[in-house]
């Protein structure tokens, strides 16, 4: 069982993705890989227990990983309905984003060590597809990662690669090499086309 998760992260008025992922980051020692899923927005304080005792309508993400002895456990990340929310955290991600480079479909930036990696693939993914598409509200949906999430450092890389039914998905790798990849999805509709497509 993790620690309760209580706080919005800036205006937001849901957890963010980003917090779900650094609890979860400590369910299991020596993480080698793992796989997080949002099943919707936890509005009320959340913490993460095994899957099998989960209580499925309180719900919100799951999370799948293999720790140093190879054995596969799973996660659910459950919210306490009959309890509210007030905390509001800063979280500035122009200034994390402030030394990214944009180039064709990728985007890169040295890990600011002011901010997490979670951090870091949810603003620059986010960022990519903005870019990428007429859409600004995105949604963390899924993220898969490998051993190197343990001790990121150097340079970070995020690499659209494309979409599958509603989802958009971008490779993420670290000092050049392959650490995973993360799903977004569009928070509302328009049409969604690339930039230089007209009507």
């Amino acid at each position: 069982m993790s620690d309760v998760i209580s706080w919005y992260k800036g205006s937001r008025d849901y957890i963010h993705a980003t917090d779900l992922l650094a609890s979860a980051w400590t369910l299991l020692p020596d993480i080698r890989s793992f796989a997080f899923s949002s099943r919707r927005n936890a509005t009320h304080p959340t913490l993460w227990v095994p899957e099998a005792a989960a209580n499925r309508p309180d719900m919100v993400a799951t999370f799948a990983c293999v720790g140093g002895s190879g054995v596969q456990e799973r996660f659910a990340a459950i919210q306490d309905t009959s309890r509210t929310i007030d905390k509001h955290i800063p979280f500035d991600e122009e200034r994390l984003l402030a030394g990214a480079t944009l180039a064709g479909n990728a985007i890169l930036a040295e890990l600011n060590p002011g901010f997490s990696l979670w951090e870091h693939v949810s603003a620059m993914q986010k960022r990519l597809l903005t870019q990428l598409f007429r859409h600004p509200e995105w949604w963390l949906v899924r993220l898969e990662g490998n051993a190197l999430f343990q001790a990121p450092q150097g340079i970070i890389r995020i690499e659209y690669q494309g979409s599958r039914q509603i989802l958009l998905r971008s490779a993420i790798s670290l000092n050049g090499a392959s650490a995973g990849a993360v799903d977004f999805a569009r928070r509302e509709e328009p049409p969604l086309r690339p930039k230089d497509e007209h009507p």
